[in-house]
C-alpha cells in the first residue's frame, strides 16, 4: 500500500502541475494523491504504534512546491514542519527519487543554508550525525551526505542542509512495503530516542486555524431495512427535489429516514426505541430481518465525494451498531476517516492544519473497542475539535431541518410573542417567527434591498388589503411580537388574529428569505392550506432557496407541481412493498410531450398516474 502510494505520487505529480490551470488548487489531483499517501502512512505499524505522531504534508499553497513533502511529527517536540526535529519524505523536484530523512525544521524566512533552529547545539546536524544510534542506520542503507533534491529554488534549496540522514529511493526502483516499513521503523526508533532527549525543553506549538467550511451536498441515498425501503437507491439527487406519488408510496418515509439520520447524528446514545420520532410505528422493514443499513453519498467540491455508511441490527429495543464508515473519494484515491466493523475501530483524527493549510492527522491515542454500542461514532465526533471532514459532516447532519404541517391553531407557537434573541432562521414549529422577523427588519435598516423589503413587497402582491408588517417589543419585557396592518383597519393585528393561510404564507416566505438556512430543508406539503394564486410565487421562492441550500419537499397538488421544472420531479412508487424513485425528467419522450402541452400536461399526467409510465 505504501509503495504503491509513493509510486502513484511520483508518477502523477509532474502531470498534475502541468494541469494546474484547468483544475482548482483545492481539488487538484496532486493534493488528493498526497492525502492517499498520508492514508498509507497512517496504516503502517511504525505510525499505528505511535499515537503521539502526527502525519502531514504539502504540495504548496496556491503555488506548487518544487519539493513536495510528507512528515511524521512527534507532537511532544513539534507540530510544525518549520521547527523541531522530525521524520520526513522529501521528493526530488524532478520526481526522480524520494528521500526518507531525519531532519530539522526549515522555515521560509531562512536562507537556504540555515535551519529553523539557527544552529543551536541541540539542533546541530553534524553533532547528531555522530550519535551512535544515528550511525547505526548505515546498516539499513541510510547516508549522511546532503540529499540531491534537484533544485536550487525556493524553500526546497534549504532542505539538504537540515537533513541529518537520508535514504534515497529511485522512482523506478521503489522497494516493496515490507522493506519500506522496515526502514521507516528503524528511523522512527532513532527518532524516538531523539525525542526523549529533546522533549523536556520543548514548548507546545499552536496549530493554524481551520479552513472555511465546505457545503456537503447529499447526492444519493442507498437504504435497506427502514420501513418501506429495501434495496433502495435514490439515484442522483438535485438541489431541488419534489417528491410526488400516491398515498403510502413512501414519500413521508423518506423524509422520516432523513430525520432519523439527523436525530442519530445529534444523540451519541440512541434510546432503546432507536427512533423516538417513529412513536408506535415499526422502524424496520416489515418484510425482512431486523436490521437497518444506509449509504449516503455527498458531493464535496467539484471532484470529491464523501461516503458515509452505517448499519444497525435489531431487534428494536435491543439493537446495536454493527458497522460505520466514513471516507472521502476522488479520482486518484480515497481516505478513510472512520471504519467500524464489529469490535474493530479505525479512527483517523484531524488535529489541525499545517502552514500550507493541509490537514495534520494522527491515529487514536489508544485502541478503541466499542462493544455493543447503540449510537453512531460520528455523533461522538461532533464538537470534538477535529476541524475536518468527520466533524463537518456531523455538524451538517445536525443542521438538517424538517418543516412539516405548521400548527395554525389559536394557541399555535407561531402566533405568540417570543423571546428577543438572535434568530437567523425560523424554527420548525414557528415558535421564533417574531424574532426572525425582528432580525430581518433590523437588517433592512442598514442594508438596502434586504430580504425584509422583498417580504413586504410579496405580501402586498399576494394578500388583499395588506399594508405593512413590522416587529416590535411586546408587553412582556424581553419579548417581541409581529404586527400586521391592513387597509381599512384602525388598529394593527397580532399574528394571533391573522388567518391560517396568511400565517402559513408568511412562515414559508420568511423561511426562504431568512439570512441563514439549514444544510438540508425538508418540507412536507408546503402548499397545504394556501390559495392557488400564491403557489407560483411560493415555487419561485423555493427555487431561490434551492440555490442557497438543498431542498426536498412533497406535494399532492397537481397545480403546485406544474409550476416546478420537470428536472426537479421525483415520482415515488411502491413495487412489491418496496419504495422506488423514478426521474421522469430523464425521459426524452416525456420532455417532448410536455413541450406541446406545457404546464397543464404535467398536472394531468400526475392526476392520471401517467408520470409513472415514463422511466
Amino acid at each position: 500500500m505504501l509503495s504503491r502510494a509513493l509510486a502513484q505520487f511520483l508518477d502523477n505529480y509532474p502531470a498534475s502541475k502541468e494541469a494546474r490551470h484547468r483544475t482548482p488548487f483545492a481539488d487538484h489531483p496532486a493534493r488528493q494523491a498526497l492525502r492517499a499517501l498520508q492514508q498509507a502512512l497512517l496504516q503502517t505499524q511504525a505510525v499505528r504504534r505511535r499515537p503521539q505522531v502526527l502525519v502531514t504534508g504539502s504540495v504548496g499553497q496556491g503555488v506548487w512546491a518544487w519539493v513536495p513533502w510528507i512528515a511524521l511529527l512527534d507532537q511532544r517536540i513539534t507540530t510544525s514542519a518549520q521547527s523541531g526535529l522530525y521524520v520526513i519524505f522529501l521528493f526530488a523536484a524532478d520526481m526522480s527519487a524520494v528521500h526518507l530523512c531525519l531532519a530539522f525544521g526549515v522555515s521560509r524566512k531562512h536562507a537556504p543554508a540555515q535551519v529553523a533552529e539557527e544552529h543551536t547545539p541541540a539542533y546541530d546536524v553534524a553533532a547528531w550525525q555522530a550519535h551512535p544510534e544515528v550511525q547505526g542506520l548505515q546498516s539499513f542503507g541510510f547516508r549522511f551526505d546532503p540529499p540531491d533534491l534537484k533544485t536550487e529554488r525556493g524553500i526546497g534549496a534549504a532542505y539538504p542542509a537540515a537533513v541529518i540522514t537520508h535514504k534515497p529511493y529511485p522512482c523506478r526502483n521503489l522497494p516493496e512495503d515490507p522493506a519500506l516499513e522496515r526502514d521507516l521503523e528503524a528511523l522512527m526508533a532513532v527518532y524516538d530516542q531523539a525525542v526523549r532527549s529533546l522533549a523536556p525543553a520543548s514548548a507546545p506549538v499552536t496549530s493554524p486555524p481551520p479552513p472555511p467550511k465546505e457545503q456537503l451536498f447529499l447526492s444519493r441515498v442507498v437504504l435497506s431495512g427502514f420501513r418501506s425501503f429495501e434495496g433502495f437507491d435514490s439515484g442522483k439527487l438535485g438541489s431541488l427535489n419534489v417528491l410526488i406519488g400516491p398515498n403510502g408510496a413512501g414519500k413521508s418515509n423518506f423524509l422520516d429516514f432523513l430525520r432519523f439520520v439527523h436525530f442519530a447524528a445529534t444523540h451519541p446514545d440512541l434510546p432503546p426505541a432507536l427512533d423516538p420520532l417513529a412513536e408506535a410505528r415499526e422502524l424496520f422493514f416489515a418484510g425482512g430481518p431486523s436490521r437497518l443499513y444506509w449509504k449516503l453519498h455527498f458531493a464535496r467540491g467539484k471532484r470529491r465525494e464523501v461516503i458515509y455508511q452505517a448499519g444497525f441490527t435489531g431487534p428494536q429495543g435491543a439493537f446495536h451498531l454493527q458497522q460505520e464508515q466514513l471516507e472521502e473519494r476522488w479520482p486518484e484515491g480515497s481516505f478513510a476517516y472512520l471504519k467500524l466493523e464489529g469490535n474493530q475501530l479505525q479512527l483517523t483524527q484531524v488535529v489541525g492544519r499545517n502552514e500550507d493549510g493541509e490537514p495534520v492527522y494522527r491515529q487514536p491515542i489508544q485502541p478503541m473497542m466499542p462493544g455493543q454500542m447503540r449510537g453512531l461514532w460520528l455523533a461522538r465526533l461532533r464538537g470534538a475539535g477535529q476541524r475536518d471532514l468527520p466533524e463537518a459532516l456531523a455538524e451538517a447532519l445536525a443542521g438538517w431541518n424538517f418543516f412539516g404541517s405548521l400548527d395554525t391553531g389559536p394557541q399555535a407557537p407561531a402566533r405568540r410573542p417570543c423571546l428577543l434573541q438572535r434568530q437567523p432562521q425560523p424554527a420548525p414549529d414557528g415558535s421564533n417567527l417574531a424574532a426572525v422577523l425582528f432580525d430581518m427588519q433590523n437588517e433592512a435598516a442598514n442594508r438596502p434591498e434586504a430580504a425584509w423589503d422583498e417580504l413586504q413587497l410579496q405580501l402586498r402582491l399576494l394578500v388583499p388589503g395588506f399594508r405593512q408588517l413590522r416587529a416590535e417589543a411586546s408587553e412582556t419585557p424581553g419579548y417581541v411580537r409581529a404586527v400586521w396592518e391592513e387597509v381599512g383597519w384602525r388598529k394593527p393585528l397580532s399574528l394571533a388574529e391573522v388567518s391560517d393561510g396568511t400565517l402559513r404564507l408568511l412562515y414559508w416566505l420568511t423561511l426562504c428569505l431568512a439570512p441563514q438556512v439549514p444544510p438540508l430543508v425538508m418540507a412536507d406539503e408546503p402548499d397545504a392550506g394556501l390559495h392557488p394564486r400564491v403557489l407560483p410565487t411560493l415555487v419561485q421562492f423555493l427555487q431561490s432557496l434551492a440555490q442557497r441550500t438543498q431542498v426536498v419537499i412533497t406535494t399532492h397538488s397537481p397545480y403546485f407541481l406544474s409550476q416546478f421544472p420537470l428536472a426537479a420531479v421525483v415520482v415515488v412508487t411502491k413495487e412489491g412493498g418496496h419504495t422506488r424513485f423514478q426521474r421522469p425528467g430523464n425521459s426524452k419522450a416525456l420532455r417532448e410531450l410536455l413541450q406541446e402541452t406545457e404546464d397543464a400536461g404535467l398536472a394531468q399526467l400526475f392526476i392520471s398516474e401517467g408520470l409513472e409510465l415514463f422511466p
